[in-house]
């Protein structure tokens, strides 16, 4: 009787550490989850910036491209930009 009542806890237990690894693995994959969005976002900005600075290079053209951000020309003593 006692080793089908040790199986029976032992199971239980089982049950539980089963429950708590789950719980840890969905968390994880959430966060997970969490940065590969957050990266996909830096990521479409960043390609956006270089789009918008391609253009205004190529352009030559002194406007803002970003709200917020303005270009900055250097040139050296040519005139040529850097």
């Amino acid at each position: 009787m006692d080793e089908i009542q040790d199986i029976f806890s032992l199971a239980e237990h089982a049950q539980q550490v089963a429950t708590s690894v789950t719980a840890l693995l969905n968390s994880y994959c959430y966060r997970l989850e969490n940065d590969i969005e957050r990266h996909n976002k830096i990521i479409a900005f960043l390609l956006r910036v270089t789009e918008q600075a391609n253009f205004v290079d190529q352009s030559d053209n002194e406007q803002e491209f970003l709200p917020g951000f303005d270009v900055v020309r250097l040139t050296d003593t040519q005139g040529e930009v850097n």
